[in-house]
């Protein structure tokens, strides 16, 4: 177990958060509680503002200031004292598999969470009302066309500004797909008996793109289609109960 205590997060007020960066905080509060690290929350309507590349939330772990899930997990992975060394090919070569998994599916929920958000049409407007509501006028235009900027940029970047919704639609069965392969009953991810990361930024996702249907009702019934992981939520809840 890490002891770092406590770390500080700082997070957007619920109320005018993004979806994307709902998730990605609560997949980093619940990793930090599974790991019995305390965290001490503050939320600013202008989150943003203090964190190095836009990315929410931003934590400080023992002075050294992250942002986002997958830095949080390294800087915690780094602050390891006497880290056990593993030398077995066969465990490193599953552990490497394991990393790859993990980048990779934290790259791909996150690209379909910001399409969703600033690229639909009617997710853009909905994007737009939360951050009128979050800061006034004109300041709240200035923040939302900055950030549309920048989200577009990063889409075409990746090849995904011009492509259509159904297209996303298709990539989101394609990750629920290959995620449900490496699940079985009463397990985590990679058979696992204890939850990580993965469980945690991939549950996070998944409860965030249920609660907000206004945003992802068009995944809805790629969801429905994939009871395994409904079953993974159900798991994590249930370990996280008995952390209280």
């Amino acid at each position: 177990m890490v002891h770092l205590e406590p770390v500080q997060l700082v997070m957007s007020p619920r109320a005018f958060s993004l979806p994307n960066d709902i998730a990605t905080t609560e997949a980093c509060r619940t990793y930090l509680k599974l790991k019995g690290i305390s965290v001490s929350c503050r939320e600013l309507p202008n989150a943003y503002a203090v964190s190095p590349d836009g990315l929410l939330p931003v934590l400080n772990i023992h002075g050294r200031l992250v942002s986002g899930f997958m830095s949080m997990c390294l800087a915690i992975k780094a602050t390891k004292k006497n880290p056990n060394l593993e030398l077995k090919s066969e465990i490193l070569q599953a552990k490497n598999s394991h990393h790859v998994f993990f980048f990779w599916l934290s790259d791909a929920l996150r690209n379909i969470a910001i399409y969703f958000s600033w690229v639909n049409p009617s997710g853009l407007q909905r994007t737009k009302y939360i951050l009128q509501k979050a800061f006034p006028w004109p300041v709240c235009n200035i923040i939302f066309n900055r950030q549309k900027l920048a989200y577009e940029k990063y889409m075409e970047a990746i090849g995904w500004l011009s492509r259509e919704t159904g297209e996303i639609v298709e990539e989101f069965d394609r990750v629920c797909s290959k995620v449900s392969k490496v699940l079985t009953n009463d397990h985590f991810v990679f058979e696992r008996k204890k939850p990580g990361k993965i469980d945690c930024i991939l549950c996070s996702y998944f409860v965030t793109f249920e609660k907000y249907p206004i945003f992802f009702s068009p995944l809805l019934g790629v969801m429905s289609n994939y009871p395994a992981l409904r079953q993974l939520v159900t798991l994590l809840e249930r370990s996280m109960l008995s952390k209280i």
